[in-house]
């Protein structure tokens, strides 16, 4: 294993921003602020949106709520107008994403950007937020009540920057019995139920056909990574390559097996599906693979720093597998 000097590591970046600097900051903030404005519905809402981004960035605020930011930034008689705005009033939201993604190509598009995809949950008490469910939450590791999102982040060697979310519905929210909550929810009546794949997907080909953002990379966890079809239509419909993670059961086969396609029974549709000849090999699963490479085959990695210590990766280079 690698040493590391895990001080170094943890030391704060240097702060070499003048005064001067940090009030030019708050003119720039507007300015790039304004940029926007030709997305919201009216007039009053990009004056709101502002105060309500100045808020969530102001460090004397300890809750962002919209109610602390309006009382902080407007006053008391704005609490409601920054409320319904925020939940209420309408805006372009997919004009707002295509503009970020313009002006992200604009400051951090390098030709080797990488997308990540990745999932959030959010606790939720309560079952009236839209999309609530009892369901697998990240942030707690178990199964509770929650908000489930899926996000699309940009990285590359100029910063990094949110770039598009979706917002996850479980299947039993489109049954008769949640019709209640989807109208509560102003839930638009022609959306179906995706699955997080689907809605992944979705984003990176919106981003793909806008082509205003330069993408070489693109980053998942196993969550996505397991879903060979949409990896599949990665290599196929980008010019991306993928980087993704897939669960330690999942089967391989060094070499390519010899297949067949079902002879057609003259019931139905003819099976599309190959099956693997009698005398194939068996399958390993990932984890059988990396048990079988020697120690010295390995490369540890520290990546940043997490919520429980540094976060680490061990690499081996395919030059170590079996029959390379």
């Amino acid at each position: 294993m690698e040493r590391y000097d895990y001080d170094a590591l943890n030391g704060n970046p240097p702060f070499e921003l003048t005064e001067e600097q940090v009030k030019a900051l708050v003119d720039e903030l507007a300015s790039y602020h304004a940029i926007y404005s030709p997305y919201f519905g009216h007039s009053r809402q990009p004056g709101y949106s502002y105060h309500y981004l100045a808020g969530l960035l102001d460090p004397t605020i300890s809750r962002k709520s919209a109610e602390n930011i309006a009382l902080a930034t407007l006053g008391s008689a704005s609490v409601r107008a920054l409320q319904y705005c925020l939940g209420g009033s309408r805006w372009s939201d997919d004009g707002l994403i295509a503009e970020h993604r313009v002006q992200s190509g604009l400051t951090l598009g390098r030709s080797n950007g990488i997308l990540i995809v990745d999932g959030s949950d959010i606790p939720k008490q309560g079952d009236d937020s839209v999309g609530v469910q009892r369901q697998w939450c990240g942030e707690l590791g178990k199964k509770a009540n929650c908000q489930a999102g899926v996000f699309l982040g940009y990285s590359s060697e100029a910063g990094y920057t949110l770039l598009d979310k979706r917002l996850y519905l479980p299947a039993a929210w489109f049954t008769p019995a949640y019709a209640a909550q989807r109208f509560q929810c102003h839930i638009p009546a022609d959306v179906r139920f995706q699955t997080k794949n689907e809605l992944a997907w979705a984003m990176i080909a919106a981003l793909v056909q806008a082509d205003t953002l330069p993408v070489r990379w693109i980053t998942m966890d196993e969550a996505f990574g397991h879903a060979s079809q949409r990896l599949d239509r990665i290599d196929s419909e980008t010019d991306c390559y993928y980087f993704a993670e897939v669960p330690r059961n999942t089967q391989l086969w060094l070499e390519a097996p010899a297949t067949y396609l079902p002879q057609p029974t003259g019931r139905g549709r003819p099976g599309t599906n190959r099956r693997l000849v009698p005398t194939a090999p068996a399958a390993q699963t990932v984890a059988d693979l990396a048990a079988q490479l020697p120690a010295d085959a390995w490369q540890t990695h520290a990546l940043r720093q997490g919520s429980k210590g540094f976060l680490m990766a061990q690499t081996c280079h395919p030059a170590h597998l079996p029959g390379a």
